[in-house]
């Protein structure tokens, strides 16, 4: 199958904060599989996050001080499970990001390894 990428992904195993950007109480942490320029994959445990609904992410790049707060909508989940576990996969596409923001999730893939 043929992806149709407009940006390239590249590792990254961070902490992320979110939220459904109408319910600010039900805060989650959870982890990150890979960043673009247009996106993110985060990987939950507690079931998938809602396709389509746009949730709120806080993040921290590694060696970069300024935390990014970004708008983004879920585009994809995928399930994986095991025995013990189930996990899921959600690609959420930014929908409001700065040029800021931006210029710092570049800055962070030049020194990164691009996934395959």
């Amino acid at each position: 199958m043929k992806e149709n990428r407009r940006f390239d992904r590249f590792l990254l195993d961070i902490e992320i904060e979110h939220h459904k950007k109408d319910d600010k109480k039900k805060l989650s942490r959870t982890k990150s599989k890979n960043l673009s320029k247009g996106g993110i994959c985060i990987t939950t445990d507690d079931g998938p996050l809602e396709k389509g609904e746009i949730y709120v992410l806080s993040f921290t790049l590694p060696g970069q001080s300024r935390q990014i707060i970004v708008e983004g909508k879920v585009a994809w989940n995928k399930k994986y499970t095991s025995i013990n576990y189930e996990l899921f996969d959600n690609g959420i596409q930014f929908i409001n990001i700065s040029n800021k923001q931006l210029e710092m999730i570049e800055e962070f893939r030049l020194g990164s390894v691009f996934e395959t």
